[in-house]
């Protein structure tokens, strides 16, 4: 609220992952609360960045990057340049653990998604 507050529209969040993870599902979840405030913020981990989506979404990303896709309350799912087809999964695993194919990928859908990017 504080960078809100002070005219912020992208904020990057660090340390929202650490040792508990019924705060780490929590904070990552977050992100939809800052997606209905007007902020474009990203969590960025260790490993990866979490990045809340809203209807169609482009990556540009290597070949052979891997990511999972959360489901929030989206349907329509399909998407581009993915080793494994999307479909409506409503279980959060269900759409864990896809791979790039190419440098670009697109996801299609209709509502809120977060997006996992592991880094190479």
């Amino acid at each position: 609220m504080y960078a809100r507050n002070h005219g912020a529209k992208r904020i990057a969040i660090v340390g929202a992952t650490g040792r508990r993870e019924d705060h780490t599902i929590g904070n990552i979840s977050l992100l939809t609360e800052y997606q209905k405030l007007g902020i474009e913020a990203r969590i960025y981990t260790d490993n990866g960045m979490f990045v809340i989506c809203n209807g169609t979404t482009t990556f540009g990303v290597k070949t052979g990057s891997q990511f999972s896709i959360f489901n929030w309350k989206a349907h329509g799912f399909k998407g581009e340049n993915l080793r494994y087809p999307l479909s409506d999964f409503d279980a959060l695993w269900m759409g864990t653990l896809n791979e790039a194919t190419a440098d670009t990928v697109t996801i299609y859908a209709e509502g809120v998604y977060i997006v996992y990017l592991n880094y190479l």
